[in-house]
């Protein structure tokens, strides 16, 4: 009995380092924002992806909206690994990072997803499936910070990438938008 009492008052309880386990916890808590909110836009890209695919689908446009549908679901996946996590995967996604990370991490996203301009040399050089990807992106972008999608594309995107609003690329973005989104309400009325 001596033996047992012995052994067990021997053992050391292990001292928890404070400043360790909370850095600990800042990061798992940083890590799972950064999680929800790319989760949040994939899910709003996949969503939009899935109503206009459908959309075309019903129209005729079969496996054109299935491959769409398909597409989504790896919408942005280059974002939870390397560069891209560290410098545009956001616990906040109001704030801006800056410097040559952020610049080497948005340029090799833009190269390896095809929904951006960038790697196809721009809009009216982008096959139509990219194109109705960007379509759902920008869509899941202006829910995401309540700004109205067509306004947006004509008064900052089309400039930002150089875009004629008389373009081939142009045109099939807004044929996608016109088949994507739902009549504005009406200003007569607001309360139906």
């Amino acid at each position: 009995m001596a033996d047992k009492a012995k052994s067990t008052s021997s053992k050391k309880i292990p001292r928890i380092d404070a400043k360790a386990e909370l850095a600990r916890l800042e990061e798992i808590a940083e890590v799972n924002k950064k999680i929800d909110n790319l989760n949040r836009h994939i899910d709003n890209v996949k969503d939009a992806a899935r109503l206009l695919g459908k959309r075309l689908i019903e129209s005729g446009e079969i496996s054109f909206g299935k491959q769409l549908i398909s597409n989504s679901m790896l919408h942005d996946l280059s974002k939870f690994s390397g560069i891209e996590w560290e410098c545009l995967a956001k616990a906040d996604p109001r704030t801006d990072s800056e410097g040559e990370n952020l610049r080497m991490a948005i340029h090799q996203h833009v190269m390896t997803n095809d929904h951006h301009p960038e790697k196809w040399g721009g809009v009216d050089e982008m096959p139509k499936l990219a194109i109705a990807e960007l379509v759902c992106d920008l869509k899941a972008r202006s829910s995401e910070f309540a700004t109205d999608l067509r306004r947006y594309v004509k008064e900052v995107f089309a400039i930002y990438h150089n875009m004629s609003l008389r373009g081939k690329g142009y045109k099939i973005m807004k044929m996608y938008m016109d088949i994507l989104l739902d009549a504005p309400l009406k200003k007569e009325n607001p309360l139906t």
